[in-house]
């Protein structure tokens, strides 16, 4: 901790000054020979006094949009991203430091120092760090007209689903260079950045013409954890994407897939044999999975039932957990229904249970699946038409030869008494069921057009009240 608390000093970053008020700051272990130091701005009450607004930080869905196939990609890292930044001069005697006893000469009576830069654990520090790189990005990429500039780009393709021209294998919208190729980019993650280029040398330029700008305005890109340019690079954001001959895919590491998995069976065995649940663990799975969403977003309705468990104490709550206040109605309520500190233990939310089984479900597979987003191989969409009346149903997909794949039949009489939703979604199930297993829609983009808001809403909110329904959803 003292050569740490000295290396900032060294720096700059803590400096002799009016101290007001003391933050706190910690130690974590970083592996097995190296320590990670919290610095925490909440100890004198000050985070409470500071308000930073929300915004905006790119996921895996904004990367993969961004790549085509064969494109190339490199990683940079940016160095003690928070400390590149000043902190606001009426800030600084606010955050104030004690080295003592890890620095300095400990007979002093104190040791006290303030924060020059932006320091981890305040509240507004994300924000006026993000804030600032936006506009260094913004001189980074620079004039687009410029054709020696790695991000130059002249048109815009436009590749929209339903148009005759639309490809699966291509972005939905693309900027082109002078020569047709897809301008250079990148996306960042807080310090991470993700070079993309149409081209192992492009991608080079790309991520050169970043670190060199970043240098020049004293924002420091740490060059010994560059990564190369490569068309199967490791992880950006928590999630793996690459690009190859075969299309654009995402994946997540194996190590978070099998923490993943036993976190889940962790929940399922404590679901089983207690009755309340322990709320710190459950808030710590709650939070990888909301991780893990960003590379394999089907499992974001399952997380509900965690969410609801989590804040199922709190007052105006229904039997099922959910909220029956609107948030402006809640805001003028009585401030003692929102207590500092939630209790230790919860009691699950009655669909807890189920959105547990259907994770176990989704990530029972050994190893993590690969998300195709995009394939090359095959050129053309194909749209299906699935409908069901009375006692009859059928579904069509137009496929890339010209010729339809269909089916249709006549219902049993054991769906006479069920409501007329659940052929509705049946239909649509099987229709996709037997296209993927006759082999007619493998690897391909298929788009669902049906009338049945019903069907439409179960499937996106990944949930319904009927049981039938409810298993249907898990199936597509």
């Amino acid at each position: 901790m003292a050569t740490k608390l000295e290396a900032v000093r060294a720096k700059g970053y803590i400096a002799e000054g009016d101290v007001r008020s003391l933050t706190s700051y910690f130690a974590v272990p970083k592996g097995s020979d190296d320590i990670r130091m919290v610095y925490d701005a909440t100890a004198s009450g000050l985070n409470d006094a500071l308000w930073a607004p929300n915004f905006w930080l790119p996921s895996a869905e904004g990367l993969v949009e961004a790549m085509e196939v064969m494109s190339w990609m490199g990683d940079l890292d940016m160095g003690e991203q928070f400390l590149n930044f000043l902190l606001h001069p009426d800030l600084q005697q606010y955050c104030g430091i004690d080295l003592r006893p890890f620095a300095g000469d400990e007979r002093k009576a104190t040791l006290w120092l303030q924060w020059t830069r932006c320091m981890m654990g305040l509240r507004p520090s994300p924000y006026f760090t993000g804030q600032g790189t936006y506009y260094a990005e913004a001189l980074v990429v620079s004039d687009p007209r410029d054709q020696t500039n790695p991000f130059h780009w002249q048109t815009v393709r436009l590749n929209l689903p339903g148009s005759d021209t639309y490809t699966p294998s291509l972005p939905w919208v693309s900027r082109l260079t002078a020569t047709g190729d897809p301008a250079g980019t990148f996306s960042r993650y807080v310090d991470d950045l993700r070079t993309i280029g149409a081209s192992e040398e492009h991608c080079w330029q790309v991520g050169h013409r970043l670190a060199t700008y970043f240098a020049y305005l004293g924002l420091q890109v740490a060059l010994p954890k560059l990564r190369a340019p490569a068309q199967h690079p490791g992880p950006w954001a928590g999630t793996i994407a690459f690009s190859c001959s075969a299309g654009v895919g995402v994946t997540c590491p194996l190590d978070k897939w099998t923490k993943a998995q036993r976190l889940l069976a962790e929940l399922q065995l404590e679901l089983d044999t207690q009755p309340s649940l322990q709320r710190k663990p459950l808030e710590s799975l709650w939070g990888f999975l909301i991780h893990l969403m960003r590379t394999f977003p089907i499992i974001t309705p399952y997380l509900k039932g965690m969410h609801l468990t989590l804040d199922g104490w709190r007052a105006h709550r229904d039997p099922e957990m959910w909220k029956t206040l609107g948030r402006e109605e809640m805001e003028l309520g009585d401030p003692t229904h929102y207590p500092d500190t939630a209790p230790l233990e919860l009691l699950p939310a009655p669909r807890l249970a189920s959105d547990v089984f259907c994770l176990l479900q989704l990530f029972a597979d050994p190893t993590p699946p690969t998300r195709m987003v995009r394939c090359s191989h095959r050129k053309t969409a194909i749209y299906g038409f699935v409908d069901a009346s009375s006692a009859g149903f059928g579904g069509s997909f137009a496929l890339p030869d010209g010729s339809l794949f269909f089916r249709h039949g006549l219902w049993g009489r054991d769906a006479d008494s069920i409501s007329s939703n659940f052929p509705e979604l049946s239909n649509l199930v099987d229709s996709v069921e037997d296209g993927v297993q006759s082999g007619e829609l493998a690897d391909t983009e298929l788009f669902i057009l049906t009338d049945n808001t019903t069907a439409e809403g179960c499937y996106y909110k990944g949930n319904s009240d009927n049981k039938k329904l409810f298993m249907l959803v898990l199936r597509l």
